[in-house]
């Protein structure tokens, strides 16, 4: 899974990177890298208007909010679901 947090180092941002590693923890896929896009050039040319953003496998799962731990396992496995070829 290609995971990528985006936004300018907020508390909000630090919030979801680590409810995003108990979520992969929780899936069983603790190993799973975490990317950060930080630089605001970099952020407007993804077209987010608001941080922070989590995008995996190239989909944007949440914009401007950090989901509860429950929600982030579902949003996660739904992507790996519809994205990973061995999943299912």
């Amino acid at each position: 899974m290609d995971l990528t947090i985006v936004g300018v180092g907020c508390k909000k941002c630090d919030q979801l990177e680590s409810l995003t590693r108990q979520a992969l923890a929780d899936l069983g896929i603790a190993d799973t890298p975490i990317h950060r896009v930080q630089d605001t050039n970099d952020i407007a040319d993804m077209g987010v208007l608001l941080t922070p953003v989590l995008v995996a496998n190239g989909m944007m799962v949440t914009m401007g909010r950090v989901p509860t731990l429950g929600q982030l396992v579902g949003m996660l496995g739904a992507v790996i679901e519809r994205t990973e070829p061995h999943a299912g």
